[in-house]
Order: structure tokens, then C-alpha cells, then sequence
């Protein structure tokens, strides 16, 4: 769980601290379909946070309105959180597919720019890993939302950084093993390592 009691702790646990694919190494699948491109972290990103921000109050509503029911005490009336996953990874669908339509009706030079991200939200793991993280997290739907912009935003930050070092190394002389995933995991750990620096 995230542990924040100000608002400028929310954004820098959200961003830094607890960055979704750092510090869980969660949504890496992500990087292989970059292909080494900037621009495709950018329309990433804002496939994103045209989803996740909705989902992540939807499924914050849903979580305490019909999943968990407790009393004034903190003892637990109804628990229904054993049906969680499913019920997300049904809204992420839903959600992604109408927000999808919607940008290709009123928006469709934006449609035409994002290309494929849109399509990849739902099989991408970060998404779910920031609804759960989400629910345990806050405890408003304002904070959902902020939670998940800034969740968003501190993973297209990472995404940029190990695109932009990777894109930086193509031509150097490293071993052809150290190519690919295992180049990303190293740039992965050392950013890891530079974002604990915030929780000091």
C-alpha cells in the first residue's frame, strides 16, 4: 500500500516512489512493442491517460460501493473482493472500446495519430497493476483520478528514459546479449535505484 498524508506526497509517491513498471516491474511487456521510437512512449501515454484516469474511478466506486461494505467500526459487512480482477479487467475492455469509438467519431486525426496504443491498453499488465494499487491506495475519487494521471504519467517518464538510453546505445559496442530485455532491466534497476532517493 501507498502511504501518503499530503498532496504533494500523492504526486511524488504516484510518480516516483512507486512507480508502476520500476519499482513493480509491472507493464514492461510495453517496451518491446516501442520499438526504440519516442514518439510511440508519447502516444502511449496519452492512450493512457485517456483510459486509465476513468477506469481507475470506475473501478474505485465500484470497489466500495458493491464489493466491500464496511460499518462505522471497521468491521466488515460484505466482501465481495474475490470477484475484483474480473470485474477490471471487464471495465478496462468496456472502457477502452467506447473511449476508442468515441475519439474515432469526434477526434479522428487523433485516432489516426495513436494508432495501435489504443488497441494494446487492454493487454497491457500496467493497467491493471495501477487499479489494483489504485484501490489500496486512496481513499477518495478524487485521489483515483490524480492517482492514476500521475501513475500514467510517471510510467510514460520511465518508458521515455529507457527508450531514449536504449535508442542512445544502439551503436555501441555492447555484447549481443545484453541487447534487448536484458539492456532494459539494467536501465530498469538503475532508475529503480535513483527514484528510492525520493523516499529519503
Amino acid at each position: 500500500m501507498i502511504e501518503f498524508t499530503t498532496f504533494i506526497q500523492l504526486l511524488v509517491a504516484s510518480f516516483f516512489l512507486n512507480n508502476i513498471i520500476s519499482t513493480y516491474f509491472i507493464g514492461i511487456e510495453t517496451l518491446s512493442k516501442l520499438e526504440n521510437k519516442i514518439e510511440n512512449v508519447f502516444k502511449n501515454t496519452i492512450a493512457l491517460l485517456l483510459v486509465l484516469p476513468i477506469v481507475s474511478v470506475m473501478s474505485f466506486l465500484i470497489y466500495h460501493g458493491l464489493l466491500l461494505e464496511m460499518n462505522d467500526l471497521g468491521e466488515t459487512l460484505k466482501d465481495y473482493t474475490y470477484f475484483q480482477t474480473i470485474l477490471y479487467v471487464f471495465i478496462i475492455i468496456v472502457i477502452s472500446l467506447i473511449v476508442t469509438l468515441l475519439i474515432q467519431k469526434v477526434f479522428p486525426k487523433l485516432h489516426d495519430y495513436l494508432g495501435t496504443s489504443l488497441k494494446h491498453i487492454t493487454t497491457n499488465t500496467a493497467v491493471l497493476g495501477i487499479l489494483l494499487l489504485n484501490i489500496l491506495s486512496v481513499g477518495s475519487v478524487v485521489e483515483s483520478f490524480i492517482f492514476a494521471v500521475m501513475m500514467t504519467l510517471g510510467y510514460g517518464f520511465v518508458l521515455l528514459i529507457v527508450t531514449y538510453i536504449e535508442k542512445q546505445l544502439e551503436k555501441a559496442p555492447l555484447p549481443s546479449n545484453f541487447k534487448g530485455l536484458p539492456l532494459q532491466f539494467i536501465i530498469l534497476a538503475i532508475i529503480a535505484l535513483i527514484f528510492s532517493g525520493f523516499g529519503n
